[in-house]
């Protein structure tokens, strides 16, 4: 993976330039040779507006963020945990969305020590990198490696088998206590 710059003209000719985190990969064709190819990982953004977080983005990239040595302690690649690095960046840093935390505070009743602000996060990375339901979040969650600011990882609660199997909801695989936590996160978010 490497960090490309690419040069794009709006309608009027006016120049803009975007950063783009790219790869290289190749690929068999019928002739049993192969071809190189790129693939775009995801944009950054525009490099004038991305200026200003040069250097937290530098640490993001290189392995020196805290999150970063979590991952590598856990033993992941780059493909499970770069993308949220860079979700990470764009959300505290770019976007400041990390003030939800400071307007709407920490919900009481969440015993599980994260705020709202981590939560809704987490909701957001799935649905951007792997879109699916409260559910669904749980299996990912589960090969995805999403964290706090302090590095700590999100992992799922799931149902005990005998009792998931003898309930009234047999197809929900998640504690519901869990799942609740997350439904209230939504709401807090819309109310």
């Amino acid at each position: 993976m490497y960090l490309r710059k690419v040069t794009v003209r709006a309608s009027d000719g006016t120049p803009s330039e975007y950063l783009r985190l790219q790869e290289s990969y190749r690929v068999r064709l019928p002739d049993s040779s192969s071809k190189a190819r790129l693939r775009v990982i995801c944009s950054l953004g525009r490099v004038d507006l991305l200026a200003s977080h040069a250097a937290r983005l530098y640490e993001l990239l290189t392995d020196q963020h805290p999150a970063a040595q979590a991952a590598k302690d856990d033993s992941m690649n780059a493909w499970d945990w770069g993308p949220l690095l860079v979700l990470r960046a764009l959300w505290d840093d770019h976007l400041r969305l990390d003030g939800i935390r400071r307007r709407l505070g920490h919900d009481p009743r969440d015993r599980g020590g994260r705020d709202l602000a981590e939560r809704a996060f987490a909701l957001v990375a799935n649905r951007l990198l792997d879109p699916s339901s409260e559910h669904g979040l749980a299996a990912w969650l589960e090969v995805g490696f999403v964290c706090d600011q302090r590095g700590r990882r999100w992992l799922p609660r799931w149902r005990d088998e005998a009792r998931r199997q003898a309930s009234k909801t047999p197809r929900v695989l998640v504690e519901f206590n869990w799942l609740h936590r997350w439904y209230r996160t939504l709401d807090r978010l819309v109310g």
